[in-house]
């Protein structure tokens, strides 16, 4: 129920900023807004929200959303836009704005779907956990043995 509650929220941000950027400036149809904001919500939630945002974390997932967001609209706009349009600057125009949405929206992933409800933390990837490693550098030339004694003056076959 939580993930479609999150797809139908994505769904409004591309539909609204669609209904803005392609229908208020260039009249495009609203079928075809509604088309091209499904499959852009379906495609950035499974993408974006379920596999990045959980892993890489809420930074790289808005430059995805972004970049998703306009090449996403350019190919689906030569697929249904059948009048001529600026792609490139309406695309623009709507990855920034999706983008904009997409900083609230994944403040509402984190708290209600990537929630773990068990212990109350959120969920990531064990992977990317990572530990720092503490090491002593050993110096090779001055080298010495079990007795003090520098250890460079050894051939390799001894």
């Amino acid at each position: 129920m939580t993930h479609l509650k999150a797809l139908s929220i994505k769904f409004v941000i591309f539909f609204t900023v669609g209904l803005i950027i392609l229908g208020g400036i260039y009249q495009v149809t609203l079928g075809d807004i509604f088309m091209i904001s499904l499959l852009l919500t379906i495609t950035a939630y499974l993408m974006g929200d379920l596999v990045l945002l959980p892993k890489m974390g809420n930074t790289a997932a808005l430059f995805s959303d972004f970049g998703l967001s306009y090449f996403g609209m350019i190919i689906f706009g030569v697929i249904f836009i059948e009048q001529a349009t600026a792609l490139g600057i309406s695309a623009f125009l709507m990855a920034i704005l999706v983008t904009l949405g997409e900083v609230y929206f994944h403040s509402f992933m984190y708290s209600h779907v990537l929630h773990n409800q068990k212990n109350g933390k959120f969920v990531i990837h064990p992977r990317l956990q990572f530990v720092t490693e503490f090491a002593e550098e050993v110096d090779m030339v001055n080298l010495k043995d079990t007795n003090g004694r520098a250890d460079h003056h050894k051939s390799p076959e001894n």
